[in-house]
């Protein structure tokens, strides 16, 4: 066995050593498991078939910005399928339909995780996925800082692990934020509400289902053939998207950046002068200017303008150099992060 290899067994044993101990100090001090996460259910969630009940959302009194919503009976909805809401029907009341008379179809707890110092009261639990996943966390991150190290395959396990992880949430996130609730949601919105999501009462809007069509079309990349079919939904998705950002960025990279450089030179704050503010100012029109210059090739840099465009470089230089100082303090604000997380969350040395 390599020397390299030695070293990293001895290392990895004492720290399992270490932790096994410091488990068995936390439970019988405390009577907890070590990184035990902990939840209190808020508030239960009954989903009714949708047959037999709907879901209306009315104007608060109390509130008129803000709506209400409550399960009714669908035999004493308004005849007219036009009329939509309750608030927007003249002379209807429709009351709260009684729940004891149904079943539900399904039921949602609505949980929040709560400080471990709260073990034991009434409605706190221990939450065992939220401990494993903790426990999974941490050992990722260790294997991580592993790498400080060397290059060992506990660091290639966690590096594949994190892009498989993100391809995987990413595409979760865009399943239950755009695929349910924006494509079945409006095709099959009683379906959705029933199975998915309780508060989803939006009306059935058939133009999606050329969005429907396009989706099935860009699917036929995977077919053995005819896959030239998915260029078309391809090409829709990037004209649209490219629309779209164009305004975007020319809003965000061009205007507002040019909007923020008209400045006026004197600035009188309550009635006087504010010395400070204007020299700001008068910093920032000059150091627009002589960046601006250095990018100007029409005229030879020379003399003036030469003069002009080294002062630009140097604004650039500290430009970039701030930036690149963003970026590291940004990075060593994850890392902190992440020792918090070690330290704290899981092996409760702090707090």
């Amino acid at each position: 066995m390599k020397k390299e290899m030695i070293i990293l067994n001895v290392f990895l044993g004492l720290g399992v050593i270490a932790l096994a101990v410091w488990m068995i100090v936390m439970w019988e001090q405390q009577g907890k498991f070590l990184g035990a996460q902990y939840v209190e259910v808020r508030n239960t969630v009954e989903v009714y078939d949708p047959r037999e009940l709907a879901w209306y959302r009315t104007p608060d009194p109390d509130d008129p910005e803000e709506t209400i919503g409550y399960w009714v009976e669908r035999a004493a909805l308004p005849a007219d399928p036009e009329a939509g809401d309750i608030g927007d029907v003249d002379d209807v009341v429709v009351e709260p339909a009684d729940l004891d008379r149904f079943t539900p179809v399904r039921t949602w707890e609505i949980q929040r995780g709560v400080s471990r110092h709260r073990a034991g009261e009434e409605g706190v639990v221990v939450s065992l996925s939220r401990t494993i996943g903790l426990w999974f966390a941490a050992i990722c991150t260790l294997f991580v800082f592993s790498f400080l190290y060397r290059d060992n395959p506990f660091y290639k396990f966690a590096e594949a692990l994190v892009v498989g992880v993100s391809a995987a949430y990413s595409m979760v996130v865009a399943y239950w934020t755009m695929v349910i609730p924006n494509l079945v949601g409006k095709l099959l919105p009683g379906a959705v509400q029933a199975a998915f999501i309780p508060e989803h009462d939006q009306p059935v809007y058939w133009p999606h289902l050329g969005v429907l069509i396009l989706s099935i079309l860009l699917l036929w990349r995977l077919s053995p053939v005819g896959g030239w079919v998915a260029r078309w939904p391809l090409a829709f998705i990037i004209g649209t998207t490219a629309g779209f950002r164009l305004i975007a960025h020319l809003e965000s990279d061009f205007a507002i950046q040019i909007q923020a450089t008209i400045l006026p030179l004197i600035v009188r704050d309550d009635g006087g002068f504010n010395f400070w503010m204007s020299v700001r100012h008068l910093a920032i029109m000059l150091g627009v200017m002589a960046g601006l210059t250095y990018f100007f090739f029409s005229i030879e840099h020379k003399g003036f303008v030469g003069k002009t465009a080294r002062v630009g470089i140097w604004v650039l230089m500290i430009t970039f150099g701030a930036g690149f100082a963003y970026t590291v303090m940004g990075r060593i604000t994850l890392l902190t992060n992440r020792i918090d997380f070690l330290f704290n969350d899981w092996l409760w040395l702090i707090n």
